[in-house]
């Protein structure tokens, strides 16, 4: 019996994780989305920082999600990891709370622009993943020491998950960036109409940029 309750506490670490690395990687491999999904919520809590600080913020926060989300999965450093992934996930949870009280015109973009929840929908996601969480982690003890193969897997994963974010990020172009805009980021949209918008970046040298397109679909 003990070791099936073992079990049953590594799986839901091990869907915890899951749902961590994934949210975490669909930021990473979009940062435009990301920072455009950042600066959002910056203008939403009125923090009055720059669209360049906000870009680097969602990176971190994406690179945390998704390395924790690995230590998860593999079981890596669990004492910690429970920590980390606990803090997270009351963080993300009381955010959601927030959204699903004042109900803004954008999503909480948890898995970037590969997937959109509603605002209820995102508290009951959060509030799943903390039971799954109390299930896993508690009553709180001391979880061990990791074995050698789960320290290179750990390593091996989120090495190449970060590589690959920025390599994502170094490929967006200098000149200018052409930008899916959907509902979310649209105030002018009251409804939640199926439109997609294209805005352009001014290169240097002009003195306008392009008007955007309305109704273009990627």
């Amino acid at each position: 019996m003990k070791a099936f309750f073992h079990d049953i506490r590594r799986i839901c670490a091990f869907l915890i994780g899951t749902v961590l690395f994934l949210s975490g990687m669909f930021k990473l491999i979009d940062p435009v989305g990301t920072g455009l999904i950042v600066t959002e919520y910056v203008k939403f809590f009125h923090l009055g920082l720059g669209e360049g600080f906000a870009k680097v913020l969602g990176f971190l926060l994406a690179a945390v999600e998704t390395v924790t989300g690995v230590a998860l999965m593999t079981g890596f450093s669990r004492t910690l990891t429970a920590k980390v992934s606990g803090v997270l996930l009351a963080f993300f949870t009381l955010i959601s709370v927030i959204l699903f009280a004042a109900n803004p015109a954008f999503d909480c973009g948890c898995f970037g622009e590969a997937l959109h929840l509603t605002h209820g929908q995102t508290l009951m996601k959060n509030l799943v993943l903390a039971g799954l969480w109390a299930v896993a982690f508690l009553p709180w003890r001391d979880f061990g020491e990791s074995r050698r193969m789960k320290k290179w897997v750990f390593a091996l994963v989120s090495l190449s998950a970060i590589i690959y974010g920025l390599l994502s990020w170094r490929s967006i172009p200098t000149g200018w960036t052409a930008v899916c805009y959907r509902p979310m980021f649209m105030r002018k949209t009251a409804s939640r109409a199926p439109l997609r918008w294209i805005r352009f970046r001014i290169p240097a040298g002009l003195s306008s940029a392009p008007k955007p397109i309305r109704g273009m679909e990627w």
